[in-house]
């Protein structure tokens, strides 16, 4: 199979420009990630500098009440929660979950602060604008994902949230956990095993746990987010059911491209002084054609 000059220079380069083109795709994704955090932590030190001294003055009676029950938890410890001779366990200081005294009263070992509490939340919220833009990856290209991850970092309602003295910027991080593990297991049907599949998913509905401790709203989520895997399950079974026909069809489309594999890869081994193996011009095919029956 003789080509075209121009074809074999065109044919060289692509082969050999792919593995550099595979290596830049991880390193320009974290780069990426790299610039949303730094700009979401930067809006919301600015953001915490400038309002530091209006924030105790909102929601003030909720915040002393989270602030004197991390105090008693830090003086009485975690077991005073269920003793009922304790005042921890005041009922009148339940009217919210306990995640975020807990958090305070962990916060009050180092610092007793609030600066120390609000450096922590910015930092979290920081975080969530990354969470964003991986989720985004799995759903769309790199460029929307990284419009959406700088979105939500430049957002200034995020921002103001973050330096608040109340739980609301850090209930949203273990949901983006949760939608991320749960993206991740629908849009890669080739995981290793059902194991894994179920374990992210446990992962997923103990994370929105976590958030509940938190806040109470995402316990209206928990029953939104289960009504997407029958969905899901039955896109599986479809698929493993034309699992055979799929196969013959790919096994025909890979049988009529050997011979151009074969064709391209004498050329780049005439061209790179090497011996040209007709096999391992077929090995791009092979390998996607390997890949496909095992997630089938």
């Amino acid at each position: 199979m003789k080509l075209p000059e121009h074809s074999e220079r065109a044919a060289v380069d692509q082969v050999s420009a792919h593995p550099a083109v595979t290596r830049l795709a991880p390193r320009r994704r974290l780069a990426i990630l790299a610039l949303i955090f730094f700009m979401a932590l930067g809006v919301r030190l600015l953001n915490w500098h400038g309002h530091r001294f209006e924030v105790p003055t909102v929601q003030s009676s909720v915040v002393l009440n989270y602030k004197h029950q991390a105090r008693l938890i830090q003086a009485n410890g975690l077991a005073s929660l269920y003793d009922a001779n304790s005042t921890t366990s005041d009922p009148d200081l339940l009217g919210h979950p306990l995640g975020y005294p807990l958090l305070l009263s962990f916060v009050y070992r180092i610092a007793e602060s609030d600066t120390a509490t609000q450096l922590l939340q910015l930092t979290l919220d920081s975080l969530s604008a990354v969470l964003i833009a991986l989720i985004a990856f799995e759903l769309f290209p790199l460029a929307v994902g990284a419009i959406a991850g700088l979105m939500a970092a430049l957002a200034p309602q995020f921002s103001w949230n973050s330096i608040l003295l109340l739980p609301d910027t850090l209930a949203a991080l273990p949901i983006l956990l949760a939608m991320l593990l749960i993206t991740r297991t629908v849009q890669r049907p080739d995981n290793p095993s059902e194991r894994s599949r179920l374990l992210a998913i446990m992962g997923a509905g103990a994370l929105i746990g976590v958030s509940c401790w938190l806040r109470a709203n995402a316990l209206l989520l928990a029953p939104f987010l289960v009504l997407l895997f029958p969905g899901h399950l039955q896109t599986r079974r479809a698929t493993r059911s034309g699992g055979g026909a799929g196969r013959g069809r790919l096994s025909r489309d890979c049988a009529a491209d050997h011979s151009q594999c074969d064709g391209l890869w004498q050329v780049y081994s005439g061209v790179a002084g090497r011996r040209a193996n007709p096999h391992r011009g077929h090995c791009r095919l092979q390998h996607r054609r390997d890949s496909w029956l095992a997630a089938n």
